[in-house]
């Protein structure tokens, strides 16, 4: 159980910081609308909804199998 746990929480956690590093920044949405990129600041691309989709979802089971594995360790102590 412990280990199923980790797992999880190591698969989720290496997702959760992917999504992040991929996600586009707002300061970087900023200087290409000054700079007069073709991309509309007010349209999201597919991309960048799909990763904050992930990110939010990869968040919820990081912190759920934590604290599975948290309530697994001490009850085994």
């Amino acid at each position: 159980m412990l280990n199923a746990g980790m797992i999880i929480a190591i698969l989720s956690g290496g997702a959760l910081i992917a999504s992040v590093l991929f996600q586009t920044t707002t300061a970087e949405g900023f200087s290409a609308s000054l700079g007069g990129r073709e991309t509309s600041r007010f349209q999201k691309g597919s991309r960048d909804e799909l990763l904050e989709k992930v990110c939010k979802v990869a968040a919820v089971v990081w912190v759920l199998s934590m604290l599975f594995v948290a309530s697994v360790w001490f009850k085994s102590q």
